[in-house]
């Protein structure tokens, strides 16, 4: 994969994510610090989640148990006065400071209280750091005989406005004294406003009337706040206190609400996320709300006009997700065929898309064809205007006619991961090419293939919770797997999911941990399995360059002061130099124009007129035309650029200085001649030798570029490297790898004893043809293979015979770690490499078990085992110098035997 390192901590993820957005890429905040709160106050916020919202309380008292009714009593007389002396213990953990911030929610908060510079003084005097909120308490006090939505709403602004101005004088006054800021006013007034002007105006979920947001006693109006106005309340806490928004967040609340025994609309998702954006909205922008050393406020990015082009593999589903974000302006251009051009022409014309985004089983120059006009008419008409691809899953996982969905599940996911990422760079290279003639990157691509091949490897490895399979469907509609449970195989509900998790995270650049839709299903994800997949759909796409939030790294010298050598004919010419400000064109040039360069082009000397490949147009806007004549020389490039005036008439010719050429592509040392059965990489005759020695690798197909350094390593030392026989082992794969050992032994000369080694499912076939041919077998190595039918999903029992439930039974029949005695008993040396992450093949039901096994029964075995490491490409398992120094060694052992 592109980065292996991108999995490691998927399944550690934070319980709440805190939203952070600006105008590049925002990672998850970390979770605020704990803060220790001391909670006084009555009915206005006697029940608040302050545990839900991450604000334990480590003291709490209820004001209306002493029945005080002037505002001055309150603090003076309710809680200092008469609560202390009730409650010692109370007492001693005041004045030890056993707290961080004090919470004050009162009815009578809506003016300034008398009392509270003794309170401020004496909290001052125990904790100086700690700070004071006062919750500025909603209007109230209406006429009984009217219903709340009869209040005159403009009238309660103007009389608490002015409430307010005073407790922010009594505030200014305080904070003075202390000589910092310590006291804050969290403005609830302001957010229950807006929040009953929304009902008001018919734009608040599931809310039709004001009176619904209080509660009702025995039918008679009374201000208590119900569900709607607790939870905005505990937000709007939760934002002051921490200096973060709540918006994203899924506290546990009570599920029957405030008082549960009156009258309620039941709070949902939907509510609680425009409940979490109004508070955070509110909240940010009072200066008296937030601590100055708290996180600055960062502006939400811009909502985005974006049309999706493709098939049945499109996932892209973001509306509902910038809803849950409080992104309210992001737009899905519906009604449009966005997979023909004409109907997309006009829309880029009037720059009236942001982002394209294509969504095909296939990437390249037909898929989408008119991806060049796109990226010509699109900037154009709009600088901001880019395209995103999604990188595609393989149709029938790069199989030939599977016949059965079922087949998905026994998938080598190294090999499918491998035709994976030649599949990326046929795209990746497909991009930077139209990138290039663009001359910025405008096209990106957003890499869900690889996400969707990270979730299948944990639900192989039994670390997906809830999934078991693949590839499943039971009916439709079902939200059991990635996969959708048919033939092609199309996405499940996970891969739905996650598509729509990676596509918003490279739209707006900024993570979707914490996220959830509105409405009653949501997502249809359990807790667990959303932080998963939003986790890894952030570190995919933060981490791959090609989706525009991570750099790329810039080309490295391969020596000091050395500097790259330009690709002949890639990249920019010279041409693009003295042509500055021009625009290549598609476009024929007048008749005249044609008619001299092909003139020009006839008149070339005769050894370079053959070479003329390739001819290029340009215009600078003003009328004049330019022409660039690629010419080929043996292995170098001539450019010859003519120019021409308005007239037409050539006005410069210019010859640049050949390109550099490239050096001859090297030949591949693991590029193999075809033997029956097989392929043969044969050392030279000089160094093999009379040994002969030689390699077999298993399984053949996976013998390509990752072995190269280490084959070349073997032929060197004139080993040979051949590479043959059936995968997956089983009785009909042994018959065929002795006949290929026949082959190589009897037919070809080479050694009786040949090394064998074994790459993940090449395990089964080397190691189960070894123990049953000790006495053929100089040594075995492995890389991360798979020893044991019973430590690998992904076996294929049907080679040998038995069904799942003869597994266990059969094991010692067939399993080659429960069959080593023979192979103890000759004395034949064992080597792995295994990574201790690998959720494929696992470390310890494979080659930690072939050790331990193995060295009981009196045989040796070198295990090296990499940290942090998985079943991936990492070079360290190819270049691995212990894995080459230990297949020398052998070879040389059977050199000193054979001369003896």
């Amino acid at each position: 994969m592109f980065r292996s390192q991108i999995i490691a901590g998927i399944l550690s993820v934070c319980g709440f994510f805190a939203w952070a957005a600006g105008s590049g890429a925002q990672e998850p905040k970390a979770a605020p610090k704990e803060l220790r709160m001391w909670h006084v106050g009555n009915s206005w916020s006697a029940t608040l989640p302050f545990e839900a919202m991450g604000l334990p309380r480590v003291f709490y008292h209820h004001t209306h148990n002493f029945g005080h009714s002037k505002p001055e009593d309150v603090l003076a007389k309710g809680w200092i006065g008469e609560a202390l002396k009730k409650d010692k213990a109370q007492k001693n953990l005041l004045e030890k400071g056993d707290f961080d911030v004090v919470y004050l929610g009162f009815v009578q908060l809506h003016s300034p209280l008398p009392a509270m510079d003794e309170f401020f003084d004496i909290i001052q005097k125990h904790k100086p750091g700690a700070r004071i909120y006062l919750q500025h308490a909603w209007a109230h006090g209406g006429n009984d005989k009217q219903t709340h939505d009869d209040d005159d709403l403009d009238k309660y602004d103007a009389d608490w406005a002015k409430r307010r101005a005073a407790i922010e004088a009594a505030v200014d006054t305080a904070n003075k004294r202390a000589g910092k800021q310590v006291v804050f006013i969290i403005p609830l007034h302001d957010a229950v406003m807006k929040m009953r002007r929304m009902v008001k105006a018919g734009q608040f979920p599931k809310v039709t009337k004001q009176e619904q947001l209080f509660v009702s006693f025995d039918g008679k109006r009374d201000e208590h706040g119900n569900n709607q106005i607790y939870a905005l309340a505990a937000y709007c806490a939760y934002a002051a206190i921490h200096g973060k928004s709540p918006v994203g967040m899924r506290p546990n609340f009570p599920a029957n609400g405030n008082l549960a025994s009156h009258p309620q609309v039941p709070l949902d998702d939907e509510q609680n996320a425009v409940l979490q954006k109004l508070a955070w909205e509110t909240v940010s922008k009072y200066p008296y709300a937030q601590d100055p050393k708290s996180e600055p406020t960062k502006k939400l990015p811009a909502g985005l006009r974006v049309m999706n082009g493709g098939h049945s593999w499109s996932t892209e589903n973001s509306v509902p997700l910038c809803q849950a974000a409080g992104i309210t302006a992001h737009k899905k251009i519906t009604g449009i065929n966005g997979n023909r051009i004409d109907d997309v022409k006009p829309l880029l014309e009037k720059g009236e898309i942001d982002v394209y985004v294509w969504q095909r089983s296939e990437v390249g120059p037909e898929s989408p064809s008119f991806l060049p006009t796109l990226v010509e008419l699109g900037p154009k008409h709009n600088p901001n205007f880019r395209v995103h691809i999604q990188l595609p899953w393989l149709v029938h996982d790069g199989r030939k006619n599977p016949k059965s969905p079922d087949e998905y599940e026994t998938t080598d996911l190294v090999e499918y991961q491998a035709k994976l990422e030649k599949s990326r760079k046929h795209a990746e290279a497909y991009v930077d090419a139209v990138n290039a003639r663009a001359g910025k990157r405008i096209v990106f691509l957003v890499p869900l293939a690889d996400g969707m091949l990270e979730v299948r490897k944990m639900i192989v490895a039994g670390k997906f919770p809830g999934i078991t399979k693949v590839n499943y469907r039971n009916r439709p509609g079902d939200r059991g797997s990635i996969m959708g449970g048919d033939i092609m195989p199309h996405q499940g509900h996970l891969g739905f999911r996650l598509g729509a998790y990676m596509h918003f995270a490279a739209l707006y650049r900024m993570s979707p941990v914490g996220l959830k839709l509105p409405g009653k299903e949501g997502d249809g994800l359990t807790d667990e399995q959303r932080a998963i997949l939003q986790k890894l759909a952030w570190d995919m796409v933060s981490k791959y360059p090609y989706a525009g939030i991570a750099k790329f790294e810039a080309p490295q010298p391969k020596k000091e002061g050395e500097k790259p050598v330009p690709k002949s004919g890639d990249g920019p010419a010279p041409v693009s130099d003295v042509l500055k400000g021009w625009k290549e064109t598609k476009d024929l040039p007048a008749d005249t124009v044609v008619a001299d360069y092909n003139a020009y082009i006839e008149k070339l000397p005769k050894a370079e007129r053959p070479g003329v490949s390739d001819v290029k147009y340009y215009v600078d806007g003003s009328g004049r035309n330019a022409v660039a004549v690629l010419v080929n020389v043996g292995d170098q490039r001539w450019t010859h650029l003519l120019v021409y005036d308005k007239q037409n008439k050539r006005t410069d010719v210019t010859k640049f200085e050949p390109a550099r050429a490239q050096p001859a592509p090297k030949k591949k040392a693991f590029e193999a001649e075809r033997i029956p059965g097989g392929r043969l990489i044969a050392a030279k005759a000089e160094l093999a030798g009379k040994t002969k020695a030689w390699v077999w690798y298993a399984p053949d197909w996976a013998l390509g570029d990752a072995e190269a350094w280490m084959v070349e390593q073997f032929l060197e030392a004139g080993i040979s490297v051949a590479a043959g026989g059936a995968a997956y082992g089983g009785p009909a794969a042994i018959k065929s790898q002795t006949a290929f050992y026949v082959e190589m032994t009897e037919k070809r000369g080479y050694a009786k004893k040949p090394i064998l080694i074994g790459r993940s499912q090449g395990g089964l076939t080397t190691l189960g043809w070894a123990v049953e041919n000790p006495e053929k077998v100089a040594a075995f190595a492995g890389i991360y293979p798979v020893c044991n039918l019973a430590g690998w999903s992904g076996v294929n029992l049907g080679n040998y015979g038995i069904k799942r439930d003869e597994l266990a039974a059969r094991l010692k029949e067939f399993s080659p770690v429960e069959r080593l005695e023979k192979l103890a008993q000759a004395k034949v040396p064992l080597f792995a490499i295994h990574g201790d992450k690998d959720t494929v093949v696992p470390l310890e039901t494979n080659s930690g078990l072939l050790k331990e096994r193995y060295t009981k029964l009196g045989g040796t075995m070198q295990l090296v085992v990499p940290p942090g490491q998985g079943h991936n490409m990492w070079k360290g398992f190819f270049q691995c110098q212990e894995l080459v120094d230990f297949v020398k060694s052998h070879a040389k052992a059977q050199a000193q035997n054979l001369a003896k």
